[in-house]
């Protein structure tokens, strides 16, 4: 019978496994520890020629198990928004700028840049326009 310290104990272990996964990402190569990260199947080249070992490609070491999904939800739920956040607090808003007028020197390095990253903001804006006309329920038309 599973009981509440079962689920505990079994939450613990797996948070301990996510920190390492955080921590130690990878981990060494079981198959090729004590060759030059060649494969113990084809080890002095009695069977064929000595090859890269398949599991870590001759790096001697290979990602842990799940560390990659570890690594994504710890980067999408803390990081990104905490980045986000900092970003929005700095700057206001993010494309608050006018291309210069005609006849006028452009000022600053990246007048090309920027404009091109205010006419993507436009067109991301206008795509977000008509798909929300195009997603909206019928029954605000008539509202």
């Amino acid at each position: 019978m599973i009981t509440l310290p079962h689920i505990a104990a079994a939450f613990l272990v797996a948070l301990v496994y996510a920190v390492i996964c955080l921590v130690k990402p990878h981990r060494r190569c079981w198959r090729c520890r004590n060759t030059p990260g060649k494969s113990h199947k084809y080890l002095l080249g009695t069977a064929g020629p000595m090859v890269k070992c398949t599991k870590c490609g001759g790096r001697k070491k290979h990602p842990r198990r799940f560390s990659k999904q570890v690594h994504w939800f710890v980067w999408s739920a803390v990081i990104d928004p905490i980045r986000e956040r900092r970003h929005d607090r700095g700057s206001g808003q993010r494309f608050a700028w006018a291309p210069a007028a005609p006849g006028q020197t452009p000022l600053g390095a990246h007048y090309a840049a920027r404009l091109r990253a205010a006419q993507r903001a436009d067109r991301l804006r206008a795509f977000q326009a008509r798909l929300q006309a195009r997603t909206a329920p019928r029954a605000w038309q008539f509202a």
